[in-house]
């Protein structure tokens, strides 16, 4: 996993933080229950995570 952000000043009361992270995983082989044959062999996966936070200061 690898995540990133930072918070951007953007006024005297207000900051804003973008922010981006990514993970990878690797499940192998799925299966059906109770034992059936594989359908999917040499599952991965990727996510990418993007968004922006707001903070307000009284």
């Amino acid at each position: 996993m690898l995540g990133v952000g930072d918070d951007l000043r953007v006024g005297r009361k207000v900051s804003l933080t973008p922010m981006a992270s990514y993970v990878y995983g690797v499940v192998g082989d799925v299966t059906v229950a109770n034992g059936g044959a594989p359908f999917a062999t040499g599952w991965k996966q990727h996510f990418f995570q993007f968004g922006l936070g707001a903070t307000f200061q009284p």
